[in-house]
């Protein structure tokens, strides 16, 4: 039995220097015992372009259980110096990292950051996007082969490597004339029950369940999803899973296939966990801003509820600002500072509530649940007309039909799409023949289960109503506070007479989401729109625009500044003097006034 070794002790890392360790795998079989050796090199500063970048490679990989960890020896140039403790996932995978006849550097979190020493890793954390953005190339480790994970990598590589996808505009090309089939989304897929078992055996690895994976795999020059002895570039997969998701899908959670002589097979495979690694390969496309990447995370894991936010800060552009402060004008600090005071304006109380239903395993569990409240919602809303109707599809579609973009988008359904699609869900007696109605039927269905998912449905004392947060009950307090883009949900704090809340998340009320509550309902003929601001080949930018149908002129403003005060409202951008910001407190003033808009202080705790 070899001597116990005390534990590795770890060398203090230079932050001013960005300091990072690199784990040295010397070659070796895969059955020989593994030792590895730590250095340090520093991390060039994304400022000195001519700065050379060290050679090394980085791994994206599961921690798994942190029970029962596995001693790992670390050694220099004299031999053994210590032990460090991994967690059994990571001890899996480093014979399979192992070069056969050279040694292998690569960044390894749980190996490179002393997780002993609290600074070091808060420190470290600030470096891993410009870890993962210089290392020559990032391993995505799914874990070990199994029965089916040959069969998977053959299928993923020749679909990924027959098609090129140009994500700006999300449009598949063929490599040759003979893959001209696959860019027909139209055209479904010839796979087999073996097919899906196979996809199905990779896509629910738990590597695609981590959240700060988006942050590994969007920054890396080149990545390789590894599996065993099997690897596979990670182009070819986020080709492959796209052109997959394009193409008519079987729905639910089960696929049916008839094979060879009539034999029918059953077996698992999930649209909704489809969904979720869709979401993961969509990238370099549309411009997205910091809401919408924490939304779009929404489903993946993290042990720290903060990460939801610093896993994709890294993932913004350079020349972003965000702020995630109401505006200025309207925030003051209560006595000894615990209480955050923002003015806002009532909008009303929540009378009832219904909440979305855990998801069912089947396509049509789902319809029975949307049914179940669209009804609802018409009861609410206390008559079953053509406007109720259209607020009710606005409420679970969110106002996303293609005709909200500019230039459409034709990965949405049409607004005349879900309004039939909402009629269908509504009038047809049976749920079951729901399950065999047109595409966009189960597509709307497939997008407002998603909008619904972790949401509660709501009516106001002043008959709205809405989608809000799991934790909303009866007697919550729904509000417009200045600064904030959606209405909030608040829950007294106190009696009845106190003015101090605790803010219980974001809410969607259709006729509030254009900035109705401030300025009013949109002059005739105006509508809200997704306008694309910015284009480029990595990105596109969406923003709040304004389109008047009668002209198809497109303005920024709001047109409600015009209608009340005959000028445009100016760019918050743009008011840069104290002067300036004065005046537009000013104008802000004066719609309060004309409007006879009741604003009060609201103290958050």
């Amino acid at each position: 039995m070899p001597p116990v070794m005390e534990p590795y002790h770890y060398q203090k890392l230079d932050e001013s220097a960005r300091d990072i360790r690199i784990v040295v795998l010397p070659p070796g079989s895969l059955d020989d015992e593994l030792q590895i050796s730590l250095h340090t090199i520093s991390l060039p500063d994304t400022d000195g372009a001519d700065d050379p970048v060290p050679d090394f490679e980085a791994l994206s990989y599961t921690w798994g259980s942190l029970t029962d960890p596995v001693s790992l020896r670390v050694s220099d140039e004299a031999g053994p110096v210590g032990t460090i403790a991994i967690m059994k996932n990571l001890a899996t995978a480093l014979p399979y990292l192992r070069a056969t006849d050279q040694e292998r550097c690569v960044w390894i979190d749980a190996i490179s950051i002393n997780q002993q020493d609290l600074a070091e890793r808060n420190s470290q954390v600030k470096l891993m996007s410009a870890i993962y953005k210089q290392a020559r190339r990032v391993t995505l480790w799914l874990g070990l082969e199994d029965a089916y994970t040959e069969k998977a990598y053959r299928l993923l590589t020749s679909l990924g490597t027959s098609i090129e996808v140009d994500w700006p505009t999300k449009t598949m090309c063929p490599v040759s004339a003979e893959h001209a089939a696959l860019v027909d989304k139209s055209e479904p897929l010839s796979l087999s029950s073996k097919d899906y078992q196979a996809l199905h055996s990779i896509f629910v690895r738990p590597w695609f369940d981590r959240l700060w994976i988006r942050q590994e795999v969007q920054l890396a020059q080149e990545a390789v999803l590894t599996c065993g002895h099997l690897t596979m570039d990670w182009t070819a997969f986020r080709n492959a899973v796209y052109c997959f998701s394009s193409k008519p899908s079987p729905g639910g959670e089960l696929v049916s296939l008839i094979e060879g002589l009539g034999q029918s097979y059953t077996i698992p495979f999930s649209d909704k966990r489809l969904s979720l690694i869709v979401d993961l390969i969509e990238y370099g496309g549309a411009y997205e801003d910091l809401g919408h990447r924490i939304y779009r995370a929404g489903d993946s894991q993290c042990h720290d509820p903060r990460d939801r936010i610093y896993a994709v800060t890294s993932l913004l552009y350079e020349d972003e600002q965000w702020d995630l402060s109401p505006t200025i004008h309207c925030l003051r600090r209560g006595q000894g500072g615990s209480v955050l005071h923002v003015k806002g304006i009532r909008v009303g109380s929540v009378l009832e509530v219904t909440q979305y239903l855990p998801d069912g395993p089947t396509l049509l569990e789902d319809i029975k649940e949307l049914r179940r409240l669209l009804r609802r919602g018409l009861e609410w809303l206390t008559a079953d007309t053509d406007a109720t109707r259209i607020a009710l599809n606005r409420t679970f579609s969110g106002r996303n039909h293609r005709d909200m973009w500019d230039p459409a988008n034709f990965n949405r359904l049409t607004a005349l799409e879900e309004r039939s699609a909402i009629d269908v869900l509504l009038d047809v007696a049976s749920s079951e023949a729901l399950c065999e109605e047109d595409s966009h039927v189960r597509r709307y269905v497939r997008a407002a289960v998603a909008g619904c998912r972790h949401r509660t449905l709501f009516a106001t004392d002043t008959e709205c109503v809405g989608l809000g947060p799991r934790g909303l009950r009866a007697g919550d307090r729904v509000t417009v506070l200045f600064g904030a883009r959606k209405p909030m949900a608040l829950r007294l704090v106190g009696g009845d007479d106190s003015d101090t809340f605790q803010v219980v998340g974001e809410c969607y009320i259709d006729p509030l989401m254009s900035g109705d509550t401030f300025l009013g309902p949109l002059p005739e003929h105006w509508e809200w729109i997704n306008k694309k601001a910015y284009e480029g080949y990595y990105r596109d930018m969406y923003r709040d625009a304004y389109r008047d149908n009668r002209t198809s002129t497109i303005k920024w403003d709001d047109p409600g500044w015009v209608w009340l005060l005959g000028e445009d409202y100016p760019d918050q951008g743009c008011l840069e003097t104290a002067e300036e910001k004065e005046q537009n407190q000013m104008r802000i003033d004066e719609v309060v006034k004309l409007r006879q808009l009741e604003c009060v202080w609201f103290g958050l705790v």
